[in-house]
């Protein structure tokens, strides 16, 4: 089996040593080097990008205005600008986007993709020739309640992701909801991202996370924690419009917290420039110190079934990067330093990519390979 030496993330923080692995899991993780490593260097668990909007990506323009002038439905820019493009302009903004995550050690993103039936369609194409894997929260095309389109809608995505409770009417949001939970699906929304929003109807409907909460007050987000619900916070987003998420305060109130990169107009799909800019803004909050950035974006693999949050553990699927980098704080060294271009190796299942020069190859039948050499 192959191994990676480095300093790897365990329950117990990084430790030093290998780790081996297969197409069917981690089967070892030990304090000595193997001789026969194929990478070395910071290993961690791949990401999960847990709030994206990349139907946007083919917006190059420099935008003016407000949020609600460029963001609200279904009049802000960018649904005028979704609305009128074609196909294959929306396919090829998704497709740039999508590599990027490949590119950047990222194994899923949770996708709240416009459109109806036909935006999540657009998404489910631009995805098919890649690694990286959608979450997608749809959403109806319209603003009133259209069961047969909803209906649709459910049996092809995993949840529906709403703008916000201000744009629709509640009943609206009391049907959807049923529909989401009667279907197994999830269902989510941003939440007092413009203006604060009542707490009580946001958490009577139930969500499975909420998106921003940058205009909640402290009794919000204690209600937040005692009902159990994340908030997925996408700082560069946010400062795009003036605004950043109250991170320190999010986290002395025991919310738990998740890192996305929202619209792809607006910030890059990368969990690494995200991470960096967090530390960069927040040096003087005491709470967030570089593990706990690192926390909040690892946080997010807990949207997926048969993963740890936090660290690598024996039985886990092979899902994992290795960080050409050498650092006495691994964790600060992830959040402040790396980028994708320090990955030299991600793992995922079946398949194995590896840095040769700028870009990262995939290395086909490199099991059968491996085990060819050594018999």
């Amino acid at each position: 089996m192959p191994w990676v030496n480095g300093q790897i993330l365990t329950e117990d923080g990084f430790r030093k040593g290998s780790l081996e692995f297969g197409e069917d899991g981690i089967k070892d993780i030990t304090g000595q080097r193997s001789k026969e490593a194929l990478a070395e260097g910071l290993v961690l668990p791949l990401f999960v990008n847990a709030h994206t909007h990349i139907g946007d990506s083919f917006i190059k323009e420099e935008l003016e205005g407000s949020m609600e002038e460029i963001m609200a439905p279904p009049n802000g820019l960018k649904h005028r600008l979704l609305e009128n493009a074609t196909d294959d302009k929306i396919l090829g903004g998704m497709r740039e986007s999508i590599e990027r995550m490949n590119d950047s050690g990222i194994s899923h993103f949770i996708d709240f993709r416009e459109g109806g039936l036909r935006g999540a369609s657009l998404l489910f194409r631009a995805a098919l020739d890649y690694s990286v894997t959608p979450i997608v929260f749809g959403r109806p095309s319209g603003m009133e309640y259209d069961k047969k389109e909803v209906e649709s809608l459910l049996r092809s995505v995993d949840g529906l992701g709403i703008s916000s409770i201000s744009d629709y009417e509640m009943s609206v949001l009391e049907k959807l909801r049923r529909d989401a939970e009667s279907s197994g699906k999830g269902f989510a929304f941003h939440a007092s991202e413009r203006i604060r929003e009542d707490i009580d109807a946001i958490l009577d409907l139930n969500p499975d996370f909420l998106v921003h909460m940058l205009e909640a007050t402290d009794a919000d987000l204690e209600r937040c924690s005692d009902a159990g619900v994340p908030i997925v916070v996408c700082p560069r987003a946010n400062a795009f419009f003036g605004k950043a998420p109250r991170l320190g305060t999010m986290l002395d109130k025991g919310v738990t917290l998740m890192l996305g990169t929202d619209n792809a107009m607006l910030s890059s799909p990368s969990i690494f420039e995200e991470m960096r800019f967090i530390r960069q803004m927040s040096e003087q909050i005491e709470k967030l110190t570089s593990g706990s950035i690192l926390r909040m974006a690892l946080k997010s693999r807990k949207t997926l079934n048969g993963q740890s949050a936090l660290s690598l553990q024996i039985g886990q699927p092979s899902e994992f990067l290795v960080l050409e980098l050498s650092c006495d704080d691994p964790e600060d060294c992830v959040v402040a330093r790396a980028s994708e271009r320090d990955i030299s190796l991600v793992a995922r299942g079946k398949r194995l990519w590896i840095r040769r020069g700028e870009r990262l190859k995939e290395e086909s039948n490199w099991l059968e390979r491996r085990q060819e050499s050594r018999t």
